[in-house]
């Protein structure tokens, strides 16, 4: 009881501090489209990608915060996201797959923190978040089915090419 107000808590004060991120900055607000894909086991609920440049506390790059919850009913040991970015015309900067091996039990909310520093990040207007891979604590692996996240990254570029999802993330070349 007490962890669910304390993750509701942080949640408003993540949307607050987003939106006045938004507000400082000016321009275009980002988009986050987060995709929950049938079957898999942690059901997205938060996304909020945005674009940090250069401070004194922090590097510049694109950052992708999500919460979610085991939907499951079994216990995840580990979790791999998938986050796509494009820019002001829908157009493919990068992809990067956000890794976790936090356990997340059963009914229980998630989430994390990724960055990433892609080139022309500068531009970047548009995140999309998916659950790519889940691991359960008897070693069983689900997986997402990459012809349903092509078909939804066309919904945003048309001509998206598939081969960029079976390249490397750039961050881990």
């Amino acid at each position: 009881m007490f962890q669910g107000k304390i993750i509701k808590s942080y949640l408003l004060l993540l949307v607050i501090f987003i939106l006045a991120g938004n507000a400082i900055n000016g321009g275009l607000p980002p988009v986050g489209n987060l995709i929950n894909l049938q079957g898999s086991p942690l059901k997205i609920l938060t996304y909020y990608p945005e674009y940090i440049e250069d401070s004194k506390s922090s590097t510049k790059g694109i950052v992708h915060r999500i919460m979610m919850k085991n939907i499951s009913g079994q216990e995840v040991v580990a979790y791999k996201m998938l986050f796509v970015s494009f820019d002001s015309f829908n157009e493919f900067i990068n992809k990067i797959g956000g890794y976790s091996n936090d356990s997340i039990l059963p009914n229980e909310m998630g989430g994390g923190v990724w960055r990433t520093h892609p080139f022309g990040d500068f531009s970047f207007l548009t995140g999309v978040a998916f659950v790519q891979k889940v691991r359960f604590a008897d070693g069983s692996v689900w997986s997402a089915k990459q012809d349903v996240i092509l078909a939804e990254l066309k919904k945003i570029e048309k001509g998206f090419d598939v081969s960029l999802l079976k390249e490397k993330d750039k961050e881990e070349k």
